[in-house]
């Protein structure tokens, strides 16, 4: 039954103004009336320990506007669930990115109610609530941001949809649909990008993947908050807002803005004037007027350079019969994933390029450029040798494998008369793994019989994800 109400309350007394919350049953209160605060008095351009109060009094006292929703059982219990998580583990409090709007919007938002904060309430009523910094007008400006395209509403937590279905079920598939087709020779186009009709369906899915944009957050997320437009930095804010609190994507988005912010005004605490109010603080460096072009540390252009580097993929995965090597790039990405971020989910190293990964893999592009997408893929096509040779203790392959893998990021097509960096390199990285237990390889770049026994011992000892790191980090790819 439709018997719950969500109720939101805007005082336009304070500094500020105050939007509080409260989900009533058939007239009583089902929890006490809600607010987001900083903790304590200071309050500034920078974040602080926030906490969750209890407002009754505030709405019993005074003179406050407010807006009900009704609310079926599902809805109360999922806004209800918000509320005591909200009470439990309040996140720190932002002038800016994290207030009590944000905190109102998050209620409306796990109602899977399509409306804004500003939505219900008189456009007199939000400017009574004060100006430039005041609660009613930062609810203005983020329901306008909204109506202009802004998704902020919860994201579901989940496996990767769509993208290219793996090697497992779906490459099988993609080959006896490939058969129908009728193909002609590549040819290159006027970019000089080559177009070849007669790749496997799944190897031009890949390619497309790559190189396709993801949504304007993730987007936004590929720069550095210092170029962003306060557009820009809205729109973050935006998607912050509608993410629950253990969201693995809103601490990265959260920690951007906040950049944003505290770089634009500084993290003093803000003046009042003589009334109290909280007086806009001012800026401190210029930001840009126009949005950047999202591109590679080098200037190339992103989508291009996916393009590009998902072609050298496909090309260096052999015939056309062979699926693109995904699981390898997954692996190589979650390695420097982890290292730049600890708390950052894992990819499922399946074979599917979805969203999560294709979000990953430009990421890691933006970040560091296409060279680096090549040594994470090398260091995820190691990590599967390792994993065979833990699982069947055979590393017949080693010597040919490493250096078809590595050997051209440092010799190009030359593979003769020069010195094998990467077989030395493994050498080193085998002694250190098994350092006391075996007696050490000498290191001559010569994989042979001694390096094979001492990698498959390796594998087992130190496993297929130790293995990696250390040897990406011995060849300089990870740090």
């Amino acid at each position: 039954m439709n018997d719950y109400e969500l109720i939101l309350y805007a005082d336009p007394k304070g500094p500020v103004g105050h939007f509080s919350v409260e989900l009533m049953h058939r007239g009583e209160s089902v929890l006490p009336v809600k607010g987001f605060y900083p903790k304590g008095e200071k309050v500034g351009p920078g974040n602080v320990d926030g906490e969750v109060r209890d407002d009754s009094k505030r709405v019993k006292e005074g003179k406050l506007y407010q807006t009900k929703f009704v609310l079926d059982e599902n809805q109360a219990g999922k806004v209800r669930e918000y509320l005591q998580d909200a009470a439990k583990n309040p996140e720190e409090y932002h002038l800016f990115s994290r207030n009590c709007v944000d905190f109102a919007q998050g209620a409306l938002n796990h109602a899977g109610i399509k409306e804004q904060v500003a939505d219900r309430f008189k456009e007199d009523e939000l400017r009574d609530m004060g100006v430039l910094v005041g609660a009613g007008h930062d609810a203005l400006m983020k329901a306008n941001q909204a109506r202009g395209g802004i998704q902020i509403l919860p994201h579901e937590i989940g496996a990767e949809i769509g993208g290219w279905p793996g090697a497992e079920d779906g490459f099988e598939r993609i080959r006896e649909k490939q058969k129908e087709d009728k193909l002609i020779p590549e040819r290159k186009s006027e970019s000089g990008t080559i177009e070849r009709s007669d790749l496997s369906l799944g190897a031009k899915k890949f390619i497309e993947d790559a190189s396709q944009p993801g949504d304007d957050v993730e987007e936004l997320m590929l720069k550095d908050p210092s170029v962003w437009t306060e557009e820009e930095a809205r729109r973050v804010q935006g998607r912050v807002a509608g993410l629950p609190s253990g969201h693995p994507e809103r601490g990265d988005m959260d920690q951007a803005v906040r950049t944003f912010y505290d770089r634009r005004y500084g993290t003093d605490e803000v003046d009042r004037d003589a009334a109290g109010r909280l007086i806009e603080p001012e800026a401190r460096v210029s930001i840009p007027d126009k949005p950047s072009p999202l591109q590679t540390p080098d200037g190339e252009d992103l989508n291009g350079a996916a393009r590009r580097i998902g072609e050298k993929i496909i090309k260096g995965a052999g015939d056309d019969d062979t699926p693109p090597p995904v699981k390898e790039l997954q692996s190589g990405l979650n390695l420097i994933n982890t290292e730049a971020n600890p708390r950052r989910l894992l990819l499922k190293t399946d074979g599917t390029f979805g969203p999560k990964t294709r979000v990953q893999f430009r990421r890691a592009l933006a970040t560091n450029g296409p060279g680096k997408i090549e040594e994470l893929l090398a260091l995820g096509k190691f990590k599967a040798l390792t994993e065979q040779a833990r699982k069947s203790a055979d590393a017949s392959t080693l010597k040919e494998q490493t250096e078809k893998t590595f050997g051209p990021l440092f010799r190009g097509g030359n593979d003769h008369g020069t010195e094998k960096i990467e077989a030395a390199a493994l050498q080193e990285t085998l002694n250190e793994a098994t350092d006391g237990r075996v007696e050490k390889l000498k290191v001559d770049g010569d994989i042979g019989p001694k390096t094979r026994n001492v990698f498959e011992l390796a594998s087992k000892i130190n496993g297929p994800d130790d293995l990696s790191k250390r040897f990406g980090q011995m060849l300089g790819f990870l740090a």
